[in-house]
């Protein structure tokens, strides 16, 4: 450990960056369509930024709306509270 990270203060519950560790976790999802149907679904902006509507999140530079093709990239923003 370095003297820079032992003089960061602890985080919520006392814990340091370094006592935090790494947290994964898997999702698996089943659904009742054609796997061409779940790709799209995955990579459509439209479908995303509707199910994000509760927070106002929107597509705001980049693939805005559609669907998002390798190398392209989308830029999201939320209304503040």
């Amino acid at each position: 450990m370095t003297a820079r990270e032992r003089s960061r203060p602890p985080r919520a519950g006392g814990l340091s960056p370094l006592e935090v560790g790494v947290v994964e976790f898997e999702l698996t999802t089943q659904m009742a369509a054609p796997i061409e149907v779940v790709f799209d679904l995955a990579r459509s902006i439209d479908a995303h930024i509707d199910s994000m509507a509760k927070s106002g999140e929107r597509a705001v530079a980049g693939v805005t709306s559609g669907l998002i093709a390798t190398g392209e990239q989308v830029t999201s923003a939320s209304r503040s509270r």
